[in-house]
């Protein structure tokens, strides 16, 4: 789960406890920079978009040998369905930043 200063800190704290509630593990991968991802791109539109980012372990990106475990992959896609079931009524408050 990246976290830096294109990375929403509200974000990175709905995907760390999805990723805690359903007990997978995760890792913080700092970004000082750009990401190289549409995070940044996404975060400065109509007004500002809160973007998380997961930053999945894989071999041999954007090659025809890209490979990936596929229980990593899973969890993935646990711990995204486990942010969007957590969204309530009160997800623009838990989004909001304290002044």
């Amino acid at each position: 789960v990246t976290c830096g200063a294109n990375i929403h800190p509200g974000m990175f704290k709905l995907i760390t406890e999805a990723a805690d509630a359903q007990n997978i593990a995760w890792d913080t991968d700092v970004a000082v920079a750009a990401t190289g991802t549409d995070a940044w791109g996404l975060q400065i539109q109509v007004g500002g978009i809160p973007c998380g980012l997961i930053s999945l372990p894989l071999r041999y990106m954007h090659t025809c040998v890209e490979e990936i475990s596929l229980n990593t992959l899973k969890n993935c896609a646990k711990v995204i369905a486990g942010v969007a079931a957590g969204l309530g009524a009160d997800w623009e408050e838990k989004l909001c930043l304290d002044d």
